[in-house]
């Protein structure tokens, strides 16, 4: 995600005449004043906001009974939120606002690496948080399903962890210093590629053989394609496969309640209208709250305290039973919609740009970069914090 906004960003080596620009004096355009102004409220509200929540989910976790998968997914999301906000917002701000990169060779491959570490992570943590909901919706009156979502979670968040460390350490390699003119005071963090292509295109102007311009158009053409691979195949693991497993496991776990609830409906009906179950006969009654889906089910053998449902089920009950699936899948919507809409519109134009050679205007690509990063203010609303 972050590598397609540098690239695009880096096109400024190509624009920029050298000699006669004085950099103090660049005008920024209308959409790079809206997105350092997005970038100050997501720092502003943002940052706060993700502590609070991180501070109450941590002091949550420690009390073991309170423990449970939901509220540690909730904890390694804030994580990977206030990586975002924290290192990544502040730093495009000082460059949106300098126009240059002041921050030497290793930090500019450091802060790569942790720009798209944050969004892989984010993306891979809300698909866990999805596939778990639809592991819970597939075993929902299953008795040992708490006992193994954790240990799932776990392994899953530790694969999550691992898949974004792998996917982005090719950042510390691709991205370096450079400073297009050594008697020009201008820098930037940019990719191999752009740098590459820089060169090239110098090279082509000056070529005075044929042959030679062929060449080097050639490799310019080269460089190019492995720049669109990569970006493809960036684009792909950091959201659209992501987006993909999000969007079955929520239709899974959407589709999934109703036969369940209808069961349970029936089977009540079926005893007694409105009236009380037959004294040998127990429900187990699965938490089905807006977390429901990680399986909670209760039943007399395991918690001597819970409600077997021996005495009067009636029409409290079924109201319950409605308003909880419908807290559920409200959730499970909202959970999608912010998701999809604050990623799927620089997703979409970015492979779109890649794919019809960068034809997408720059500016367009990066405002909409910038609604990303409202996600993590959003994240600790959508999952029930406050």
């Amino acid at each position: 995600l972050m590598s397609t906004v540098d690239n695009i960003n880096d096109t400024i080596l190509f624009d920029i005449d050298y000699q006669n620009t004085n950099f103090e004096s660049l005008h920024r355009l209308p959409t790079e004043v809206i997105e350092i102004i997005i970038y100050l409220l997501c720092l502003c509200i943002g940052g706060p906001l993700n502590l609070i929540c991180f501070n109450r989910s941590f002091r949550l976790y420690k009390n073991r009974k309170q423990r449970n998968q939901i509220l540690f997914l909730r904890l390694h999301l804030n994580i990977a939120d206030l990586l975002t906000i924290f290192i990544y917002t502040p730093s495009q701000i000082i460059w949106m606002t300098t126009f240059q990169w002041y921050g030497g060779d290793v930090l500019c491959r450091i802060c790569k690496f942790f720009y798209t570490f944050n969004f892989y992570l984010n993306s891979f943590v809300i698909a866990v948080i999805a596939v778990d909901r639809a592991q819970g919706a597939y075993r929902i009156n299953d008795v040992k399903a708490s006992k193994l979502a954790f240990r799932w979670v776990k392994y899953m968040l530790a694969l999550s962890y691992m898949a974004a460390v792998i996917f982005s350490t090719p950042q510390i390699f691709i991205f370096r210093l450079y400073q297009p003119n050594e008697t020009i005071e201008f820098r930037q963090c940019t990719p191999i590629w752009t740098i590459h292509a820089y060169k090239y295109d110098i090279q082509m102007r000056l070529a005075k053989t044929i042959q030679e311009k062929q060449l080097l158009t050639m490799k310019f053409y080269q460089v190019h394609r492995l720049e669109k691979m990569y970006n493809i195949t960036h684009l792909l693991v950091v959201f659209w496969i992501p987006a993909t497993v999000i969007a079955f496991s929520y239709l899974f776990v959407i589709f999934n309640r109703f036969p369940y609830i209808t069961y349970i409906i029936s089977h009540i009906s079926q005893n007694k209208r409105y009236g009380s179950l037959n004294a040998n006969e127990q429900i187990a009654v699965t938490n089905v709250t807006s977390s429901s889906t990680d399986a909670h089910t209760i039943s007399s053998e395991d918690n001597p305290t819970a409600v077997a449902l021996k005495s009067a089920v009636g029409p409290l009950t079924l109201q319950t039973l409605s308003k909880a699936s419908k807290i559920a899948k409200r959730q499970a919507a909202m959970t999608l919609i912010a998701y999809l809409t604050l990623w799927s519109p620089y997703n979409m134009l970015a492979m779109m740009n890649t794919l019809t050679n960068g034809e997408i205007i720059a500016d367009t690509l990066n405002f909409l970069n910038a609604l990303i990063v409202v996600n993590p203010v959003v994240n600790p609303l959508i999952y029930g914090l406050f």
